[in-house]
This record gives C-alpha cells, structure tokens and sequence, in this order.
C-alpha cells in the first residue's frame, strides 16, 4: 500500500471549499478527469484518458470528514479529506492510499500520486480564486437568516461563474418579507403586491455576453451588476409547497435573480423562458442542489 498525504491552507470559507471538493456536477475546474457522473446515492465513477474509475463515498461529514474507496484496472484504494475552519480560512489535510496491481507501475506510483496531488490542488485553488473575485453585499434584517449568507455568496459565485462572468462583479442583495418586497415592488415597478424575487439590472446586457471591463466602476474595480430583493417569508412557502428546504428555495430564487441581472429574461413564456430554466437548473446542479 502506497500512502501520501498533502496539507494546505486555502484562503476561503470552508462551506465554500467543502461544496467545491463534494461536488459531483461541478467538475470542470478539474484538469485530470474528462467527466464525472453519479452512479447511485453513494457512488460515482470518473473517467480520465478513457479509464473509468469507481468510487464508493463511506464517510460525509459537512465541512469536516469525507471519504471514499476507489478501483479501476490498475489499482484499489482510498481517499480521505479532514477540513477545518481556522478563522482565516479552511485547513485541508487529504491522504490516498492506494495498491498498485502492476509490479513496474508500482514503482513509480509514489511520484504519480504526489504530482496528481499538486496537480489537483493547483486547479482546485485557482477555481477557488476565480469564485471569489465577485463581492456580494447582504442587507440581513434576522440574525436567523445568518446561515443563508454563505449560501447566497456561493450561489451568486457559482451562478456568474457558470454565465462565464470573467469581471469582477458587486451585486448587492436585501433579505427580507413580503410587507418588505410589497413596499419595494410598489415603489420601484409600481406594482402594489408581495412577489419571491425582485430583480433590479444596472445594465442593459444580452445574453451571453456579459459584462465588459467598459462596465468597470474605477473606484472599486468591480462592476457594479445590481440588486436583488428576496423576501424570506415566500421562500419558507414556496419551499414548503414544492417539497424542498428553503435552502435549495432561496438558492434557486438568487439564481433566478442572477441571470436577469446578466440579461436573461422570461416575458415570452417561449423561448427566452425555455433558455433561462435550462440555465436554472444546470447552475442548480452545479450548486448540488437540483430538483
């Protein structure tokens, strides 16, 4: 059995760095797998240069412990990730352990593993980079919306960077009831009833094309994307009525949000809404978090 073991500490919340490793639909940022795909609740396989790998996940525990055994042609298994918030941001410890079938490959398996490591982490901590470039401000009028927040950031994240968003983005974003979003709804669209999500664009954009550095504001260098409004109130409802929790009801209202912010709209209830639920409900999986 060869084992090796990396540690490092990343600059980044680790609800953030968690979902990222976790995730079984967002793997584009990896450089050494060309798919991934769930195979059962607690199994997936990865196929890298035409070999298919399969992996059996034995222990998750949220923003702390997560394990998995693997096996393809040329070797058994297992991987182990401990993730721990530090105050500045999430220490990472993973070791794999594996035994190589092959007596000549077994020999430079040692090497192979520790530069797939290197590999893995270099593409994990630039995904990460990119995921953060965006600042997402939020008016919270609760304390008990507080484990929202991290959820809210992460979606805007992924969201902008699933529309392939390269400028830094500022989108700002008020919780609140449906007393709140009526009040809003009748002084901005002088529509004088409560709504989920409101959504107020900065700019006139087209989908797919996105902001453009000429959208820069130089005294941040951020662009300033615009608003959106949330109100809790109807996302407890609507979580309650679709069978869902009202994590995967706020996320889906802020991905919503979102591609209007990016130009996307659903006034036709044709093909411009067809376009915008497909990008709904991919940037969904990508949050682990689909129907």
């Amino acid at each position: 059995m060869i084992t090796t073991t990396q540690c490092t500490q990343l600059p980044y919340p680790t609800e953030l760095v968690w979902d990222v490793i976790t995730s079984l639909t967002d793997t584009s940022w990896r450089s050494d797998i060309d798919s991934c795909r769930a195979t059962g609740p607690h199994t997936f396989e990865e196929v890298a240069g035409g070999s298919a790998t399969a992996f059996t996940i034995t222990h998750k525990t949220p923003c702390a412990h997560y394990a998995f055994t693997l096996q393809n042609s040329a070797l058994t298994g297992h991987w182990e990730g401990r993730f721990a918030s530090d105050g500045s941001g999430t220490a990472l410890t993973f070791t794999e352990s594996v035994s190589v079938k092959n007596p000549l490959q077994r020999l430079m398996a040692p090497a192979y593993l520790r530069r797939q490591q290197r590999r893995y982490l270099r593409d994990l901590t630039s995904y990460l980079r990119r995921l953060s470039r965006h600042v997402v401000l939020i008016d919270s009028q609760s304390e008990a919306e507080a484990p929202l927040l991290p959820l809210l950031r992460r979606t805007v994240a992924v969201a902008l960077e699933a529309e392939a968003v390269e400028e830094p983005c500022e989108i700002n974003i008020l919780l609140t009831d449906d007393k709140g979003i009526r009040q809003t709804n009748r002084e901005m669209r002088g529509v004088d009833k409560p709504t989920d999500v409101l959504s107020f664009p900065m700019f006139d954009l087209t989908p797919p094309a996105g902001p453009q550095k000429a959208h820069l504001d130089p005294a941040t260098a951020l662009v300033p994307l615009g608003d959106m409004c949330i109100s809790l109130q109807r996302a407890k409802a609507q979580a309650r009525e679709y069978g869902h929790s009202l994590e995967r009801e706020t996320a889906y209202l802020a991905v919503h949000s979102v591609l209007h912010l990016l130009g996307y709209d659903h006034v036709d209830e044709g093909a411009q809404k067809r376009q915008m639920r497909q990008r709904e409900e991919e940037i969904m999986k990508k949050l682990n978090l689909p129907r």
